[in-house]
């Protein structure tokens, strides 16, 4: 038996079908993980749950790297030109 919706697999194992993950065999809906289980049919891929970005997360601060350097530093390490050939 063909299965023609197994090619909503990628070459990785991902779902390129429907968003609720269904396909429609001789007329009727069907969750395509469950009918695979049901009949025996080996999927490339499981299904991944969708992650969830958090918004609320605050921007770390790099402040101890903006600091000026001391004159000494800049002596001892060129004169911080970025474009400077030593």
């Amino acid at each position: 038996m063909k299965h023609n919706w197994l090619r909503l697999f990628d070459s990785e194992g991902n779902w390129h079908g429907s968003e609720d993950h269904t396909i429609r065999v001789n007329g009727e809906t069907h969750d395509v993980y469950k009918y695979a289980k049901a009949h025996g049919i080996e999927l490339p891929g499981k299904p991944k749950k969708q992650k969830q970005i958090n918004t609320d997360i605050e921007e770390k601060s790099y402040g101890d790297m903006e600091q000026a350097q001391s004159p000494e530093s800049v002596e001892e390490h060129g004169d911080g030109d970025s474009e400077s050939t030593e």
